[in-house]
């Protein structure tokens, strides 16, 4: 419980970090911190580039040790060490898990507050396969539960060619159902419309 968030709002929780960035962990410096390559920038300038980040290991409100690829929503204040206590996650893939990832609700939250700021490029609300994954799964579990959906997991996210559309798109399969997700507007629209036996 220590180790939890703070409870304050993630507007607050954005502002008062220095940079607020999804990152995937490259290596291990010599010092111990770690490079993560950023994948999508909330807010400082880091985008598109690889970052030294301290994590506290195995210690209080610290991580467990990284693997190449992990991939991490990291709210940085400063020289300070990143820790869970201040709202970094690492992200676990939602394709063959059981649950929803609370960390791709909160990226979904912060896509849209850029969204609403006039003085970025708008950014999309699905921009990648995980967050379409997520999104189909938001659609999905309710409908037919995490337990009758298990047999059709992983899910796999491909990014449809849709020439002349408004809405870019993605296509999340689950087993014979197929959930088309807007990578803009986050729309989803789920096919064939039946029950699974």
């Amino acid at each position: 419980m220590a180790c939890s968030p703070a409870p304050v709002s993630l507007l607050e929780r954005m502002t008062s970090a220095t940079s607020v960035f999804v990152a995937r962990m490259e290596a291990q410096r010599a010092d111990g911190s770690f490079d993560m390559r950023v994948e999508e920038s909330f807010k400082g300038n880091v985008a598109g580039r690889t970052v030294p980040v301290r994590l506290p290991i195995g210690t209080q409100c610290g991580f467990d040790k990284p693997k190449g690829g992990d991939r991490f929503l990291l709210f940085v204040r400063g020289d300070e060490p990143v820790t869970t206590a201040g709202g970094s996650f690492l992200i676990w893939s939602e394709a063959g898990a059981a649950a929803l990832n609370p960390v791709e609700a909160t990226l979904a939250t912060l896509r849209r507050l850029l969204a609403n700021d006039r003085s970025r490029p708008p950014t999309p609300l699905v921009p990648n396969a995980e967050a379409a994954v997520h999104r189909a799964l938001e659609v999905l579990i309710p409908v037919f539960g995490a337990e009758g959906l298990a047999q059709r997991k992983p899910l796999v996210a491909v990014e449809l060619d849709r020439k002349g559309s408004d809405d870019a798109m993605w296509r999340v399969t689950a087993g014979t159902l197929t959930v088309d997700v807007g990578k803009w507007s986050a729309s989803a629209k789920v096919s064939p419309r039946a029950t699974l036996p």
